[in-house]
């Protein structure tokens, strides 16, 4: 028997409610898949130097004064499991079980002297001189367009739904700015979870090497330094 016929109303009230049912469904998944989107493109305002301004610039200086968000981020697993717990407090000597994971390899990162700002800042640096479009000169040069740099993400994330590993994720933003102060370009680069190149590796190993952490923020940030120069 179709079971249509036993719902209360005319077919046409059963198949409207659907259809509503089913539009939002598909608006749903329309907005997840903008937002994911966004992600992978990169959605920050960019601003791309005018022909007058290309003829002035000569010289670049990076400020110092690099911009970043207190808190790594971290979308991996969660805390960390009593094997890992065991190995982890089988070197550093304490128990890790319950711990939240993020906070373990943030605090690893800073214990040795591992800082996302001048990781990046190096990155855009080395970029500019490979690129050699213009020369890089002191912060506080006279006449030196500057190059301001802002870090908007940075951490690691699971490449995989059911994955134990993570991957570097970096965010960056940068502008130049000409002697009196006017931004006359923009750009941003990132690495997140989905699609990124980067050698995945287990929690336990980062905090147990935290040379992994250099590297894998460093090997992140080159890719973006390099894609963000040549924007230039």
């Amino acid at each position: 028997m179709n079971q249509l016929t036993n719902i209360p109303g005319n077919s046409g009230d059963y198949i409207s409610a659907w259809q509503a049912k089913a539009g939002v469904l598909v608006m749903k998944t329309l907005t997840m898949l903008a937002v994911t989107l966004c992600l992978l493109g990169g959605c920050a305002s960019s601003q791309t130097m005018t022909a007058q301004d290309r003829q002035r610039i000569t010289v670049i200086a990076i400020s110092s004064q690099v911009k970043k968000r207190d808190t790594m981020d971290y979308q991996g697993p969660g805390q960390w499991g009593n094997e890992q717990a065991s190995l982890v407090a089988s070197v550093v000597g304490h128990g890790a079980a319950g711990k939240p994971i993020g906070e373990d390899l943030q605090l690893q990162a800073l214990s040795n002297n591992i800082y996302i700002d001048k990781i990046v800042r190096e990155s855009l640096a080395s970029a500019l001189k490979t690129e050699n479009k213009y020369t890089l000169v002191a912060e506080g040069t006279p006449g030196a367009y500057v190059m301001a740099i802002e870090v908007n993400l940075y951490g690691f994330g699971a490449p995989g739904v059911l994955s134990s590993t993570v991957v570097p994720m970096v965010k960056v933003t940068c502008s130049i700015g000409d002697p009196t102060g006017r931004i006359i370009w923009r750009a941003s680069g990132q690495l997140l979870n989905i699609y990124n190149p980067i050698q995945a590796q287990k929690p336990e190993d980062l905090y147990l090497n935290p040379q992994l952490i250099e590297t894998s923020w460093r090997e992140a940030s080159e890719i973006i330094a390099t894609k963000i120069v040549k924007s230039l």
